[in-house]
């Protein structure tokens, strides 16, 4: 019974929303790419849409970490969780490549490191790190595939050799033809 109380505790205090200078500190992290503006998927018609950070990722490591300390030490290092994941119509193909564009200069002038870019068959993947003082403190992926649209962003430090292992736990279906586990080779 102690162990449900517990539980139910974490599940409460992730439920709080975060105070506003909390939610204004993201947008300040180094690994922080504004998903949300991307406009990669229509305002609120998105399958898929993940906001964790703060008192919810603690929750899951601690959960997690009984079974599975090293995924624990990874969610636990995580500032924050974001994916947005949805299809758009396919006459929007080319507005959505544009954002993908603006989204990658982005990225581009802030520093981010190109890791992956592939542009195939309708297919585009770009998968981007951010390192500050030898450590990888941001991750972001953009694809798009027949007419479907991901991007994830990881803010905090990551262990490059977990770095698979977390995307693949996120199950989208956008990822299902990308060779992940070359992801955990980069520098």
């Amino acid at each position: 019974m102690k162990n449900w109380v517990s539980i139910l505790t974490l599940v409460l205090a992730g439920l709080t929303p975060a105070p506003a200078a909390a939610q204004a500190a993201l947008t300040e992290l180094p690994g922080y790419l504004p998903t949300e503006h991307l406009d990669l998927v229509p305002a609120g018609e998105a399958a898929v849409e993940i906001n964790l950070q703060g008192a919810m990722l603690r929750m899951i490591a601690a959960v997690a970490g009984k079974e599975d300390p090293e995924f624990a030490a990874l969610v636990g290092a995580l500032e924050a969780i974001r994916v947005r994941s949805g299809e758009f119509d396919p006459a929007a193909a080319a507005a959505v490549g544009a954002r993908i564009a603006a989204a990658q200069s982005w990225l581009d002038g802030h520093g981010w490191l190109p890791m992956v870019r592939v542009r195939e068959d309708g297919e585009q993947l770009f998968v981007y790190s951010l390192e500050q003082g030898g450590d990888l403190v941001g991750f972001t992926l953009l694809a798009v595939e027949e007419g479907e649209a991901t991007a994830v962003n990881l803010i905090g430090r990551i262990d490059p050799a977990q770095l698979v292992r977390l995307i693949e736990g996120l199950d989208l279906d956008v990822l299902d033809d990308i060779e992940l586990d070359k992801l955990g080779d980069q520098p």
